[in-house]
């Protein structure tokens, strides 16, 4: 895992690397957010939106929509850091339809961040369909 990747230039959604340690101790290093979602037994979008939430340590005024999502993740103000970093893991049950929506908000929140000149990646268990991050 290339640690110099953890840029603004590089916020984005990627599958989840072979060797996810190893982002782990380079965003902790750089003192990142480190934010880990299990989406394991999740089944509907309230439940998917909550444990990201949770995950984020969102506060509790947090929505349960995926416009709250969107705004969570993209103002962090509760998190202050200079970069972020979610791991989602055990999401095989989420709908594809939910999976879509989150993913486009992932991007979004990215591209947020990138503007804003602080990293933001996504790590996503089990995405073959996006590009594994190097």
């Amino acid at each position: 895992m290339n640690a110099e990747r953890l840029t603004p230039e590089h916020s984005g959604v990627y599958a989840v690397p072979e060797a996810p340690g190893e982002i782990r101790d380079a965003a902790l290093g750089r003192a990142f957010a480190w934010l880990d979602a299990d989406l394991s037994g999740v089944g509907d979008k309230a439940a998917l939106t909550r444990a990201i939430a949770d995950a984020l340590a969102a506060p509790k005024t947090f929505g349960g929509n995926w416009d709250a999502l969107a705004d969570a993740l993209q103002d962090l103000s509760w998190r202050a850091a200079p970069g972020y970093v979610l791991l989602i893991r055990g999401g095989a049950g989420v709908a594809p339809a939910d999976r879509k929506v989150l993913i486009d908000i992932l991007r979004e929140s990215a591209e947020f961040w990138r503007a804003h000149a602080k990293c933001f990646v996504a790590l996503i268990e089990g995405a073959s369909e996006l590009p594994r991050w190097k």
